[in-house]
Order: C-alpha cells, then structure tokens, then sequence
C-alpha cells in the first residue's frame, strides 16, 4: 500500500503508465465525485473499513474501466457504509459502466440490481431480471431469502391482507402498503 490516499488512488494509473499531470487531475477528479478529499492525504492503512471501501472505488473508478467486477464490497460494513458504497455503485451504474456484482445482501440487490444470477453449491439455479427472481417462489427453495419487503408481503398474502402486486424494494412497498391501510380502514368504516 501507497503512504496515502491519494496515491493509492493514482496507483493503477501510474502502472498503466498514464502522464503525471493527467493522473494528477483524475485522482483529483474522483476525490471531487466521491467527496473523499477529506482523506487524500490520510494512510490508507489507518482507515475504517468503509473508508478503505470508498478508497478501493476510487481506485477502481479513476481507471475508467467500461466494464467493473467487484466481489462483496459491502462484507463487514455497517448498515450506513453499506448505502454508501452502493450509492457509489448507483453512480457507476449510472455513468454507463456495466456492473458485474458479487453480494449476499439482497435487499441492497433488489434496489440496484437490473438481472440477477442466483447460485447454489457452484450452480446456477435462477437467472433474469431482478423482480422475475426476487418474487419467485424458487428463491426459496434454494435457500435464499427474498428481499424484506417481499417477505412481508407474502405474509398479508397469506393472512388474507394481499398488496396489489409483489415489491422487491421499499420505495415500491410504502406506497402498496399504505393503500392496503386504507382499504382496510374504509372497510372497518363502511355502514
């Protein structure tokens, strides 16, 4: 590891050989777009394991890859650093860069991901776009719980309380949620 931050983000642009002053202004740039100035100057090796996290990413993101893999990014973070480092993936996704993604929490997947492939024992066992799999009822049988919110939803299904369709993620359940609320209460209303 480099001394600090800032050129352990310049590092795999160094060994790509890039020109100083034009590694100078990418690290730079990332530092900006991750709002990780704050720690440039920092030993890397002293950082919490979110920061190294964020680091990483900035190392990833000044290299410019079309296409990135990264493998549990968020293994022993805190709930916080975990949407950090997601909200980070959001920006990649977001700036056109494919996204091959490693990670078991799937609440975080149903948010971000567009396809999922789901394995067991080194097999695939589902394969599609995120809401086909994660409102599946093979998902289960293969040992993979569904997203929190699918799960609660399954759950009024079954006491007799259905929401209007299956959501995978929050955002998509408060609303389904609160119109269930309100048929329930006009019900308990009704002359």
């Amino acid at each position: 590891m480099k001394e600090t931050v800032f050129e352990e983000i310049a590092l795999g642009l160094e060994n790509l050989g890039m020109d100083r002053e034009q590694m100078i202004e990418r690290v730079g740039s990332v530092l900006d777009q991750l709002n990780l100035w704050d720690l440039a100057e920092k030993d890397p090796n002293r950082l919490s394991g979110g920061q190294r996290q964020k680091v990483a990413f900035a190392s990833i993101i000044a290299m410019d890859a079309d296409v990135l893999v990264i493998d549990e990014p968020t293994s022993q973070l805190d709930p916080e650093s975990s949407d950090e480092v997601f909200q980070i993936i959001r920006q990649l996704k977001d700036s056109g860069k494919s996204i091959i993604l490693v990670e078991h929490k799937i609440d975080l997947l149903a948010e971000y991901a567009d396809d999922l492939i789901v394995m067991h024992d080194g097999r695939v066992i589902a394969q599609g776009d995120a809401r086909s799999i994660l409102t599946s009822s093979g998902l289960t049988a293969a040992g993979v719980s569904p997203p929190d919110v699918t799960e609660l939803a399954l759950r009024l299904s079954a006491a007799g309380r259905p929401l209007n369709h299956l959501p995978i993620t929050r955002q998509e359940a408060l609303p389904l949620v609160a119109a269930r609320m309100k048929e329930a209460s006009n019900a308990h209303t009704a002359p």
